[in-house]
C-alpha cells in the first residue's frame, strides 16, 4: 500500500514579485520598446508572466514555485539594461518582507550596486542577502510607500 505524501502548508499569500521601473532619462521609444520585448521574452523563458502596466507589474509564476533566487537573477537582469534606471522590488509570499521597508531598491546611479549584482553573480552571496543589502543601503521611494 503506498504511503501518503506530507502535505505541505501552502501560503495564504500568493507568490508574486511586484516590481516598479524607473526609465533612463534620455531613451528613445526604440529602446523601451526593445526592453519590453525583452524582458517578455526572459519572463517567458522563466515560466513567469507579467501582470500590469509598462513600469509598474506584478511577476506571477506559470505552474512553478517562485523562488527568491527568481527576484534576484530579475533584478540583476533589468540592471543590464540601460533602459532602466532604477528598479523597485517588493516580495509578496516568496521571502518575509519587513512592514516598514517591503520594497528594496536597485539603482544604477548607486555605485555599490554593480558590484552587488557581481558578488551576487558569482556565488558570493546569497539571494536573499542581496535583498536585505538592497533594502538597507535605499531610502524607500516616496511614490511607493502607500503599498
Amino acid at each position: 500500500m503506498p504511503r501518503p505524501r506530507p502535505s505541505t502548508p501552502q501560503s495564504n499569500t500568493p507568490q508574486r514579485f511586484s516590481i516598479c521601473l524607473q526609465p533612463s532619462t534620455g531613451q528613445a521609444r526604440k529602446q523601451e520598446e526593445d526592453f519590453e520585448r525583452q524582458l517578455a521574452e526572459y519572463l517567458a523563458a522563466r515560466e513567469m508572466a507579467a501582470e500590469g502596466t509598462q513600469l509598474r507589474m506584478d511577476i506571477l509564476p506559470i505552474e512553478r514555485e517562485l523562488a527568491v533566487q527568481d527576484l534576484a537573477d530579475l533584478a540583476c537582469w533589468i540592471m543590464d539594461h540601460p533602459a532602466i534606471g532604477a528598479v523597485h522590488l517588493k516580495m509578496t509570499g516568496v521571502i518575509p518582507t519587513s512592514i516598514s521597508r517591503p520594497w528594496a531598491t536597485a539603482s544604477r546611479s548607486d555605485r555599490a550596486v554593480e558590484p552587488l549584482v557581481q558578488l551576487y553573480r558569482m556565488g558570493r552571496i546569497a539571494a536573499i542577502a542581496f535583498f536585505e543589502v538592497l533594502r538597507s543601503v535605499q531610502p524607500e521611494p516616496m511614490q511607493l510607500e502607500a503599498d
